[in-house]
């Protein structure tokens, strides 16, 4: 029990310390955020990365644009899909074909 009660002890005691450490650098962050805010001569980075600004050249400018884009990309889509199940219906057609030679046209 005394031991269960020191570990218990020394685990609180712990956390206490490392809340205080935890509180210190937080608080030498905010320091050095404020000073880095009153010092106008510091380069900053822009603000957007390049990735982003390259996306949102490709946005379209009016609904039409971006209607004319979603057909188009559905239309694709809609495509690909129907050769997907043309090429379904020939593997299943070619699976009962393999079957039926196996099975010698015996049925089970």
């Amino acid at each position: 029990m005394l031991a269960l009660r020191e570990g218990t002890r020394a685990a609180l005691n712990n956390v206490a310390v490392a809340k205080e450490v935890n509180s210190a650098e937080g608080y030498l962050d905010e320091q050095e955020l404020s000073h880095s805010e009153g010092n106008s001569c510091e380069c900053r980075l822009p603000a957007v990365p390049e990735a982003k600004q390259k996306e949102k050249e490709r946005l379209p400018e009016s609904f039409d644009e971006l209607a004319a884009h979603l057909d188009q990309e559905f239309g694709r889509l809609a495509a690909d899909v129907e050769q997907m199940a043309k090429e379904l219906r020939e593997a299943e057609k070619q699976a009962e074909q393999l079957r039926h030679r196996l099975l010698g046209g015996r049925s089970f």
